[in-house]
């Protein structure tokens, strides 16, 4: 009996190791409506800091503005390192409080960006063609602005770990059952 119990408490844990993994990207909606009223929208992957709030951007996948589909915005910054060579990667944040990316598409004629960075005085957000032309700026105003994480479907080593443990949870009560009886 002792064995067996020392045997799932094993393999519990040692599926429990096998799911642990360092921070890995995910999907984010996005919307922001500026000023003006037009919303721009779409679903971005960033990775989630240790602060739970503040994502780095790695890629935009789908963008609209007004609800009609916008063109794939194939290069992506940071306000912060497109004007200041500041080297700072694309972010934004679950609050809305820290925002500074910037999202062309291949010809860069249609882009839009949002700063919260204090170089350029107070926070701001600026589009271009598609996006609107917005190009010297407005003041950017972060109750607009919202980030959810997509829900995504469970992994399948955690799906098989909680299987697993459940079947050999059931499989020792049967046995001590069969031991009592």
């Amino acid at each position: 009996m002792k064995t067996a119990l020392a045997t799932v408490t094993c393999t519990a844990i040692g599926l429990g190791v096998l799911d642990t993994h360092p921070a890995q990207a995910a999907d984010f909606n996005f919307s922001y409506t500026n000023n003006e009223g037009d919303t721009i929208s779409g679903e971005l992957v960033g990775t989630l800091q240790g602060d739970n709030n503040t994502v780095i951007v790695s890629q935009i996948i789908s963008n609209s503005f007004d609800g009609t589909p916008g063109p794939a915005l194939t290069s992506l910054d940071s306000f912060s390192d497109l004007d200041f060579g500041t080297g700072i990667a694309p972010t934004v944040s679950l609050n809305g409080l820290v925002v500074d990316i910037v999202a062309f598409d291949a010809s860069r004629t249609d882009a839009f960006g949002i700063s919260t960075n204090p170089n350029y005085g107070s926070p701001v957000y600026a589009s271009l063609g598609f996006y609107g032309n917005i190009s010297s700026g407005e003041p950017y105003n972060p109750a607009n602005f919202t980030l959810t994480p997509v829900a995504q479907a469970p992994e399948p080593l955690t799906t098989l770990g909680s299987l697993t443990a459940a079947g050999l949870g059931v499989v020792l009560r049967r046995r001590q059952k069969q031991l009592k009886g």
